[in-house]
C-alpha cells in the first residue's frame, strides 16, 4: 500500500498554476472589501467599523459594493500570480521531498526498545 502511495497521477504544472491563481483571485474576493473597510478607518473616512458599515449602506447595495471593490484590478494582477507561484513552488519542493526521502529512518537508541 505504501507503494502506490508514490504512483498516483500528478496534477500537471499548468494545472497547479491554475489552481493556485484561483485561490489568489478566491481570497482576494474575500479580503479586498475588508482591506477597503480596514484602509477608509486608517485614514479617517470612518472613524470605526460600524461608521464604515454605515457609510458603505447609506449609498446602497448597488453603490457600495462597488465601492468595496475599488482597486481590484491591482489586488487580483498581484493576488493571482503570487498564489500561483507559491502553490507551483510548495508542489515541486513537496515532489522532490517525497522522491528524496529516507527509505528507512532509524530510531534513535532509546526509543528502539520502546
Amino acid at each position: 500500500q505504501d507503494a502506490n502511495r508514490h504512483h498516483k497521477p500528478q496534477p500537471s504544472t499548468s494545472t497547479i498554476i491554475l489552481s493556485g491563481a484561483l485561490a489568489g483571485v478566491a481570497y482576494w474576493l474575500w479580503a479586498l472589501p475588508v482591506d477597503t473597510i480596514k484602509t477608509w478607518i486608517q485614514s479617517g473616512t470612518a472613524s470605526n467599523l460600524t461608521h464604515a458599515v454605515k457609510m458603505s449602506q447609506r449609498h446602497g447595495l448597488v453603490q457600495s459594493i462597488p465601492s468595496l471593490f475599488r482597486g481590484w484590478q491591482v489586488a487580483y494582477s498581484r493576488g493571482a500570480p503570487s498564489a500561483a507561484i507559491t502553490v507551483v513552488t510548495y508542489s515541486m519542493v513537496f515532489r522532490y521531498l517525497q522522491q528524496h526521502q529516507p527509505q528507512h529512518v532509524p530510531k534513535p537508541k532509546d526509543q528502539a526498545s520502546s
